[in-house]
C-alpha cells in the first residue's frame, strides 16, 4: 500500500505511513508489512523534519523487526528506503552502494524486479 502511494505521487502517503505505524504500536503487530512503515517514519524525519538521528532510530526499528524474518517484497522495500535514503547520512556513499547492491540481489531474488531496478540504479550511482 506504501508503494503504491509512492509510485502515485500520493499527498497522502505520510499520513498512510504514520496511521500504520500507530497501529502496529497499538495493536503490537510486527509484521514485514508493518516495517516498510516504520522505514518509511525514518524516511519522513529525515526529509519532512531534518531529523536524522530520528529518522536512524526508526530505520534500525525496521530492519531490527525484519531480522527473523522470510525475505520477500517488504524487505526489499525497507532495505531499499534504509539504504538509499536514512543511512547515507551516516555511512560513507561506497557502503551505501554496497548495501544497495545486496538490496538488488534480494529483490531479485524473491521477485521484486521494480525495486531491485531502483536499488541498483542507486548503487551504481553511489559507487561513482
Amino acid at each position: 500500500l506504501i508503494i503504491s502511494t509512492y509510485a502515485l505521487s500520493s499527498p497522502y502517503l505520510p499520513l498512510l505511513s504514520f496511521e500504520m505505524v500507530q497501529y502496529s504500536l497499538r495493536n503490537t503487530v510486527f509484521t514485514p508489512e508493518s516495517a516498510v512503515a516504520f522505514a518509511a517514519l525514518g524516511y519522513f524525519k529525515v526529509i519532512l523534519a531534518q531529523n536524522y538521528l530520528r529518522g536512524k532510530f526508526w530505520a534500525n526499528v525496521a530492519l531490527e523487526m525484519l531480522k527473523n524474518s522470510r525475505p520477500i517484497s517488504a524487505t526489499v522495500q525497507v532495505n531499499f528506503t534504509v539504504n538509499a535514503y536514512i543511512m547515507t547520512w551516516f555511512v560513507p556513499m561506497r557502503e551505501s552502494s554496497r548495501k544497495l547492491f545486496e538490496t538488488y540481489r534480494l529483490g531479485m531474488k524473491v521477485g521484486d524486479f521494480t525495486m531491485s531496478m531502483y536499488a541498483l540504479g542507486l548503487s551504481l550511482r553511489y559507487a561513482l
